[in-house]
């Protein structure tokens, strides 16, 4: 998907990174993202609450490349035809991931493997909680359970320690 678009790439890139809702996609502009960070400001929207998340170094010079063509950072990071990309628009960019990988992507299955992915290597519920956005403890240990017994105790690692992993 890399070499046939690009944009797409990036948008599924983001998505896999940051856990982000299809809203908070669509309306993320240039002017919440800080590259000399590698740090993104989501704002809250809908259910979830307004949250920064360290990316890559690596990602983060290739959002800043992308970004160099526009002129203004009020735009959205993805644009679309007619100014916010649609979130239909995501749904077919996930479909077509989906026939690619011949499995099920969607933005809820990213976000419960995002909160997976963290679970199993001892981040407290907490912690996975903030990085998603959710309002509530339960929600996230909702999440978790859907898949996995809910322990509550895990090790000391925060997303401090985390780093740059996570992209």
């Amino acid at each position: 998907m890399r070499n046939s678009n690009y944009t797409h790439y990036l948008i599924l890139k983001l998505l896999f990174s940051s856990g982000m809702s299809t809203p908070e996609l669509v309306s993320f502009k240039i002017k919440n993202f800080e590259p000399s960070s590698a740090n993104l400001k989501i704002s809250e929207r809908c259910r979830l609450k307004h949250r920064n998340i360290r990316i890559s170094d690596d990602f983060a010079k290739e959002l800043y490349r992308f970004c160099q063509s526009e002129k203004t950072t009020e735009l959205p990071l993805f644009p679309g035809q007619k100014g916010l990309r649609e979130e239909r628009s995501i749904q077919k960019i996930l479909q077509k991931a989906s026939q690619i990988i011949k499995k099920e992507v969607s933005i809820p299955l990213i976000r419960d493997s995002i909160a997976l992915y963290f679970f199993h290597r001892g981040f407290p519920a907490q912690e996975i909680q903030i990085f998603l956005g959710h309002r509530s403890l339960k929600s996230t240990k909702q999440r978790i359970s859907l898949y996995s017994t809910l322990d509550e105790t895990s090790n000391s690692a925060t997303f401090e320690d985390f780093g740059s992993e996570a992209a």
